[in-house]
């Protein structure tokens, strides 16, 4: 499903239509929560597409008061994306470390400064002798982020690819980054 953004806000009736469409065509959503789909279900049977966007507009800040972790990991610009995220720069106080050689030792959290129940976990990388596939999930604790997302410089990796499919089998989201740098 895509979300469309107009000026940092989500176009909200192609939200409600897409959102009706997509629940409308099966019952197999992995991706929706069973109860998040049953209650845009049952607002769309009430009152169709108006009623889904009403309830849309009425729990749109909920989230803030929801503790969210959202672990970053990858092979490059972890701690530089979270930086970004959090409005700071690699000197600022509070600013996650930067390096280019492997940096992130342990799993480090950092709330966002607008919302500190928003959690970023900058995550070691996968694949080092220090962390292993076999225990890299335990070791980065893995069980406590909600959601992942996964940071390649120029091309995805088969330990990339690894991770995305524990994630899957774990039943977490996750989405893939990637930076492509390219000299002129």
């Amino acid at each position: 499903m895509v979300i469309m953004m107009s000026h940092g806000r989500i176009y909200f009736p192609l939200l409600a239509i897409s959102l009706c469409y997509y629940l409308s065509e099966s019952n197999e959503h992995d991706d929706i929560p069973p109860y998040i789909a049953e209650k845009v279900r049952q607002s769309f049977r009430d009152g169709g597409v108006p009623d889904v966007k009403k309830k849309i507009f009425d729990n749109i800040d909920n989230w803030k008061d929801i503790e969210i972790n959202i672990g970053v990991t990858g092979n490059s610009g972890k701690s530089s994306f979270i930086n970004a995220l959090r409005g700071l720069s690699s000197d600022d106080e509070g600013a996650a470390e930067v390096g280019v050689i492997e940096t992130t030792k342990t799993a480090t959290p950092y709330p966002h400064p607008q919302n500190e129940k928003l959690i970023l976990w900058d995550l070691p990388g996968l694949g080092t002798p220090i962390f292993p596939r076999g225990t890299y999930l335990s070791d980065v604790g893995a069980d406590r982020v909600d959601y992942f997302i996964i940071i390649s410089a120029d091309r995805f990796t088969e330990n990339d690819l690894w991770l995305a499919d524990n994630m899957k089998q774990k039943k977490k989201m996750f989405c893939f980054f990637l930076f492509v740098v390219k000299s002129i």
